[in-house]
């Protein structure tokens, strides 16, 4: 499969799934155009291996967008009941894989199948200005390289809930919109005390090393 090929089905893919959202919304359309990406007619299969998504989802988001725009393009989804390693070494690998950038970017190091996008972003003008920048440098940071190796599937959204009674009774200031966890702590701390015999424990270092913002991805394998 050449590389003009394999990148305009992750725009596709991108584009359906409208990356760092709660969730998927409807497809939308990437602008881009056969002619400016140098697409054959010729009947092509793509095979993703996805993670993330249910098979309604899946169909919804990635096989029908991609299939209304590019009907030379048939979408298979592969590798549900298998691990890449497994694939690779059966040399059944997919075209295009899905999953948390932890776990996800240690494989394709592995075996030598991370690729770097950004020069085809740039070839191809992709706006990666859609995507939240913190999100774009989480699968940087997790998959472990200094590139983006694929694009962003969709985010976690967490919350912060406390009550402001508890907060007035004891003179501690409430909690601000982009505070990191260890000064959420630190309030959680000042807040942990007996108080007329009843226990009351603030968020805590530990409690919040349990939360994570890792986003799913979407990275193609050149070959």
């Amino acid at each position: 499969m050449n590389k003009a090929l394999v990148w305009t089905v992750v725009l596709c893919c991108t584009a359906a799934v409208a990356g760092c959202s709660a969730g998927p919304k409807e497809p939308a359309d990437t602008g881009s155009s056969d002619s400016a990406a140098g697409l054959s007619k010729d009947p092509v299969t793509v095979k993703i291996m996805m993670g993330g998504l249910d098979d309604n989802e899946f169909q919804k988001y990635i096989v029908e967008p991609v299939s209304k725009k590019y009907p030379q393009i048939t979408v298979e989804r592969v590798g549900k009941n298998s691990k890449l390693p497994d694939m690779v070494a059966a040399g059944d690998i997919p075209d295009i894989v899905s999953n948390y950038p932890g776990p996800m970017a240690s494989n394709l190091r592995d075996y030598k199948l991370v690729y770097n996008m950004e020069p085809l972003m740039k070839k191809y003008k992709f706006d990666t200005g859609r995507f939240a920048p913190e999100v774009l440098e989480t699968l940087k940071i997790a998959g472990g390289q200094d590139y983006l190796a694929g694009s962003p599937l969709y985010t976690n959204t967490f919350a912060l809930f406390y009550n402001k009674d508890i907060f007035d009774k004891f003179g501690v200031p409430y909690p601000k919109d982009g505070m990191y966890w260890d000064e959420v702590a630190e309030l959680g701390q000042k807040l942990t005390r007996m108080d007329n015999g009843v226990q009351i424990r603030g968020s805590s270092r530990k409690a919040s090393a349990g939360f994570s913002s890792d986003c799913p991805f979407l990275s193609p394998i050149l070959r």
